[in-house]
């Protein structure tokens, strides 16, 4: 019998199932460490956003009382002028001195 019987006539190039399930898995276990860093990451940047947000707008009524001498001008129904659309409320009764949107960035 001829010792070369059970071999393949010619090697095709490529890889195989196993090495490609392998590859495949060593990617998965990669991506399961990665993912709960990655979302740490966006949800720290949105809090850091949100505060950023929240200075900016400390600061702009600090200024606008120091010029008013009032922290709000208020409606006919006595409640700061506003427009509020789903999860953002913008004051539009400052005018030029204040047009802050304080949108929630964790939404």
């Amino acid at each position: 019998m001829p010792k070369n019987l059970f071999r393949p006539l010619h090697r095709s190039q490529g890889f195989t199932l196993v090495e490609m399930i392998g590859v495949l898995a060593i990617i998965a276990i990669l991506i399961a460490l990665l993912l709960p860093k990655i979302f740490t990451l966006i949800a720290s940047s949105k809090a850091s956003s949100l505060a950023a947000a929240v200075r900016t707008y400390e600061t702009a009524v600090a200024k606008y009382y120091g010029d008013i001498g009032t922290i709000w001008p208020l409606n006919a129904a006595g409640t700061p002028a506003q427009e509020n659309g789903g999860n953002s409320a913008t004051v539009t009764s400052l005018g030029a001195r204040l047009t802050l949107d304080a949108s929630d960035p964790l939404n």
